[in-house]
């Protein structure tokens, strides 16, 4: 887990667990792993703020991901976690998930869902993980 949270980018930050609601105003955007502590301003120690999908396993095949959709008119949107033993099958769950959570908001005018999906196989342990990063902060004590 560890190792693949480094590889994402998040390994050093402390990362506090979100519900699935994307905020108003806000859009959905793909950053490379190797450029997420610069672009997000991650710090060793921050708080930072995700919606996480991940998937271990002892040995063999791991699939992870997220899908989201947006209102067309900026009003918000919703992230879906999804994980299984391969993508196909992650998808399909995304998928079918996110058109029960659109049903049960009839007052949005939601778009395509998009996804983002990793999916691996390994003889020994193994994480697939997809996180979305919301804000990041200095951790500061009372």
């Amino acid at each position: 887990f560890d190792a693949a949270l480094t590889r994402a980018g998040v390994g050093d930050v402390n990362l506090v667990s979100l519900s699935s609601i994307i905020p108003p105003a806000h859009s959905v955007r793909r950053v490379e792993p190797t450029s997420v502590a610069q672009d997000k301003g991650l710090a060793f120690g921050n708080l930072t703020f995700c919606v996480l999908a991940e998937q271990r396993a002892r040995s063999g095949s791991v699939a992870a991901g997220l899908g989201w959709v947006a209102d067309r008119s900026g009003r918000g949107g919703l992230f879906l976690e999804g994980h299984g033993p391969d993508a196909a099958v992650v998808e399909r769950e995304l998928r079918e998930g996110l058109v029960e959570m659109m049903a049960l908001r009839p007052q949005f005018d939601f778009g395509k869902p998009d996804f983002e999906i990793v999916s691996g196989q390994a003889s020994g342990p193994s994480c697939a993980l997809v996180v979305a990063i919301f804000e990041s902060r200095p951790f500061t004590s009372p």
